[in-house]
C-alpha cells in the first residue's frame, strides 16, 4: 500500500544565466552585487570602500538600533545557527517556496531552545528540510557561533546537499573539483572532506592567506557577518538560472510547473508515492525549447533545476528524496518522491511531459507560489506516457 506524503524541494532563490557567471571564485561578482549605495544608507557602519559592503543582500538586517538612531551591520561580529536559519529561511519564504509558522513549534524538540522565540519558524522549516540539523545525539541544536566549514556545511544543504552538487559541477557542468592545497586540508577520512572541497570549487570559501604563501582552512575558525554575507550572496547566485531578477511568486503569475504522482483524492495535500517521469519539455513564446530530464543524473534531491551553459539543458535530478509531509506544507525526512517541481520562463507557452517507464499516472498543475497548494492550478490530470499541454493562457 502506497504511503501518502507530499514532498517539496526547493530552490533557494530566482534565476540567473549561469553562462554570465562561472562557479570558481577567480570569476567577478560586481556585475550581481547589491548596491553599495544601499548597503551604505541601511548600515551607519558599512562605507563604499567596506570589501563586503555589495555583498549584504536585503535579507539583513541590522544590530544596535536603539542606540545610534541608525542600525549597524557589524561585520565583525560572529554568526550563529539561528541567524543563519533567519537568513536562509527568509530567503526560501520571499520566494514562496516555503511557508513560515509561528505555530510549529518543533524548537521544543531541542533542549537549548525555547518556544515562542524569533527564531522558531526559520528553525522549523530549515530543520524539516534537513538544511540545518542538532549537534549529534546532544539532543541540541547547537547555538553557538558557526565555524568556517558549518557554514559552508549550511549553504550547501540548501543547495540540495554534497552528493548532488559533486554530480552537478562534475557531471553535469563537466568541471574538475579537487581539493586546494591548504597546509591544513583534511583527509578523504575527515567527516568535511567533500565539504571542504566543494565550498572551494564553487566559490564559497578560501583560504587564509600566511606571509610564506601559503594558505589554510582553518575549518574551526568562526565565520563573522560580512563573511557569510559573501557566502550567502554567491550561494544566491549560484542557485539562480536563467531570468535573473525576475519577480517569481507574483499573484497571479504561474512561473512554476509542478507534476504530482496521480491520487485519487482531489486535495493535492495528500498525494501518493512513486512518481516517475523520464523527461519535461518547456517551449518558450521565441520557439527556444529547454528539457528537464532524469536520465544524467542521480541524487537525493527531487527538486532543482539548472540551465547548462553548453547545450542550455534544464536538467534535473529525481534519485531518492528524502522528505515527506508531517503536517500541509511542512516536511520531514523520509520516503520517496510524489512530485517535482520546476520554476519555467514567464513566456513558456508550451510543456510536453515524457514518461515512458511503468504507466504511472500524473497531474500537471501551474503555480506562482508552490509552497501553498491553495494556489496550484489543475491543467492536466490523469495522465500516462507524454502529454503536450498548452500553459500559454496561463502566463
Amino acid at each position: 500500500m502506497k504511503k501518502k506524503f507530499i514532498f517539496l524541494l526547493v530552490v533557494m532563490i530566482g534565476v540567473l544565466s549561469l553562462s554570465n557567471y562561472a562557479l570558481a571564485d577567480t570569476t567577478e561578482d560586481t556585475e550581481y552585487q547589491t548596491n553599495v549605495e544601499d548597503s551604505v544608507s541601511k548600515f551607519s557602519d558599512v562605507a563604499k570602500d567596506k570589501w563586503y559592503a555589495g555583498y549584504i543582500t536585503e535579507e539583513w538586517t541590522g544590530v544596535r538600533c536603539a542606540l545610534t538612531g541608525k542600525c549597524a551591520f557589524d561585520g565583525n561580529s560572529e554568526v550563529n545557527k539561528l541567524q543563519a536559519a533567519k537568513l536562509i529561511g527568509a530567503i526560501l519564504n520571499k520566494r514562496g517556496i516555503i511557508q513560515l509558522s509561528s505555530s510549529l513549534g518543533c524548537e521544543r524538540n531541542y533542549k537549548d531552545l525555547q518556544s515562542g522565540q524569533w527564531y522558531g519558524p526559520y528553525v522549523c522549516a530549515l530543520t524539516s528540510l534537513g538544511i540545518i540539523n542538532g549537534e549529534g545525539n546532544t539532543g541540541n541544536l547547537g547555538v553557538s557561533a558557526l565555524n568556517r566549514i558549518t557554514a559552508v556545511k549550511v549553504i550547501l544543504n540548501a543547495l540540495g546537499g554534497e552528493v548532488f552538487l559533486y554530480d552537478l559541477y562534475t557531471k553535469i557542468y563537466g568541471q574538475s573539483c579537487k581539493m586546494p592545497d591548504w597546509t591544513d586540508a583534511p583527509t578523504s577520512d575527515d567527516w568535511y572532506y567533500k565539504t571542504a572541497m566543494l565550498g572551494a570549487c564553487m566559490g564559497f570559501i578560501s583560504g587564509v592567506p600566511h606571509d610564506d604563501g601559503t594558505s589554510s582552512l582553518d575549518a574551526d575558525q568562526p565565520v563573522n557577518r560580512a563573511q557569510f554575507a559573501k557566502m550567502l550572496f554567491k550561494a544566491k547566485i549560484f542557485n539562480t538560472v536563467a531570468f535573473y531578477n525576475r519577480d517569481l511568486g507574483s499573484s497571479g503569475d504561474y512561473h512554476y510547473l509542478i507534476v504530482t504522482s496521480y491520487s485519487a483524492s482531489s486535495d493535492a495535500n495528500y498525494l501518493s508515492n512513486g512518481l516517475v517521469l523520464d523527461a519535461v519539455e518547456v517551449t518558450q513564446a521565441t520557439g527556444e525549447v529547454s528539457y528537464l530530464t532524469a536520465k544524467n543524473l542521480t541524487a537525493y534531491m527531487l527538486h532543482h533545476d539548472l540551465r547548462s551553459n553548453s547545450n542550455k539543458i534544464l536538467r534535473n535530478s529525481f534519485g531518492k528524496p528524502d522528505y515527506v509531509a508531517r503536517k500541509k506544507n511542512t516536511y520531514l525526512l523520509t520516503g520517496s518522491p510524489s512530485y517535482l517541481v520546476m520554476a519555467v520562463p514567464s513566456d513558456a507557452v508550451k510543456v510536453k511531459i515524457y514518461d515512458y517507464s511503468d504507466g504511472s499516472k500524473y497531474n500537471v498543475y501551474i503555480a506562482d507560489k508552490p509552497a501553498d497548494v491553495s494556489r496550484w492550478k489543475q491543467i492536466g490530470q490523469n495522465f500516462t506516457g507524454v502529454n503536450v499541454l498548452d500553459i500559454s493562457d496561463f502566463q
